[in-house]
């Protein structure tokens, strides 16, 4: 998956919302968000949680797939 089509960053430009917007609402740093788009890191439970209720098109299996794929 290259960073063009990472999920987070899909849904979030689908709402029109800001790295720096995004990250205001489910109470992280821009650079945390930042690094989930760019599979840096990935989001706890929790966050994803949050990402979830503030991208409604986005799933815990796009979340978690690239994840998934590089432990098998």
């Amino acid at each position: 998956m290259s960073p063009t089509d990472n999920p987070i960053r899909t849904a979030r430009k689908a709402r029109r919302l800001t790295v720096r917007e995004l990250s205001r609402r489910i109470g992280v740093s821009p650079s945390v968000v930042s690094d989930w788009e760019n599979e840096k890191k990935v989001p706890e439970p929790a966050n994803a949680k949050a990402l979830i209720v503030e991208l409604p098109r986005l799933t815990l299996n796009a979340i978690y797939a690239n994840v998934q794929a590089r432990a098998a």
